[in-house]
């Protein structure tokens, strides 16, 4: 709480640019990650659940697209979601209408990424061309530090120049700070095996949590695995969350929430398994 309301303070004095977040998108993750953990370690009570909300509603502040689907998905898993996430019809009109609710608020931040400006232009390219470098280098990728990621801009990877993208802004030998403006890109380095192996895990925790669930684990302890699985997802479409210093602390979230040493009823955290 302490460290979410100096994140506040400092975020409106300094600005989004400011000396000490450098980038609206860093105090969105910020106040997410610091809500999201308030939410874990707290009992699941109507105080806590509001405080968790209020903090959210904070981190609109950014006025981040990527906070702003995350901010969507939260109220609907925490407050309309009544039990586990079904494939069915109903369910599926919901997801719709969440999903078209969520397009609607980020679609001029999409059209940015879509019609070539220039911040958008390198981001928009590198997912384009992700299916091509998909085929050329069937089916273990073109190999670390070759394409979407910050050191094939550090050590200038040569298939730039092979796929005549080497001249686009941002992703220049000499400028190169939009090229790791992504997260799902840079598996094109991993290749068609590498991507599949990547969802393989995804999928195996998600039905880790609906095995927990099935096992009378608390429903609360399943939507907020859910959160932070689309947290992850959400953010790897326009940035490279997932390996920086920000996703340490969800994905840390993730595993006790998965682990036997999380009593999902006393809401706390075993010293001992099984104790």
């Amino acid at each position: 709480m302490f460290l979410s309301i100096c994140s506040i303070i400092l975020y409106v004095f300094t600005g989004p640019y400011g000396v000490f977040f450098g980038h609206p998108a860093n105090y969105g993750n910020t106040i997410f990650t610091l809500a999201v953990s308030y939410l874990f370690f707290s009992d699941r009570s109507k105080y806590n659940i509001k405080v968790s909300l209020i903090l959210l509603l904070l981190g609109l502040l950014c006025a981040r697209s990527k906070y702003i689907a995350e901010f969507v998905v939260f109220i609907y898993l925490i407050f309309i979601c009544k039990g586990r996430v079904q494939f069915n019809v109903r369910y599926l009109i919901t997801i719709s209408f969440v999903a078209y609710l969520i397009f609607i608020l980020i679609a001029s931040k999409l059209s940015l990424y879509v019609a070539g400006v220039e911040d958008g232009q390198a981001r928009t390219i590198l997912y384009f061309l992700m299916p091509s470098l998909l085929l050329d280098y069937f089916p273990f990728g073109s190999g670390l530090a070759s394409y979407a990621t910050w050191f094939s801009g550090v050590y200038y990877s040569p298939l730039y120049g092979l796929y005549n993208i080497d001249h686009v802004y941002g992703i220049t030998e000499d400028y190169y700070d939009f090229i790791a403006d992504a997260f799902f890109p840079a598996l094109t380095e991993i290749g068609v095996v590498g991507i599949l192996v990547f969802f393989k895990f995804w999928v195996r925790r998600y039905r880790n949590s609906i095995r927990k669930l099935k096992n009378g684990n608390n429903l609360f302890q399943y939507k907020l695995l859910l959160i932070i699985i689309s947290y992850y997802f959400i953010e790897s479409i326009a940035a490279p969350t997932f390996v920086t210093n920000y996703g340490i602390l969800p994905v840390i979230i993730l595993a006790l929430l998965e682990n036997d040493c999380y009593d999902s009823k006393n809401n706390s955290l075993l010293l001992v398994r099984g104790k």
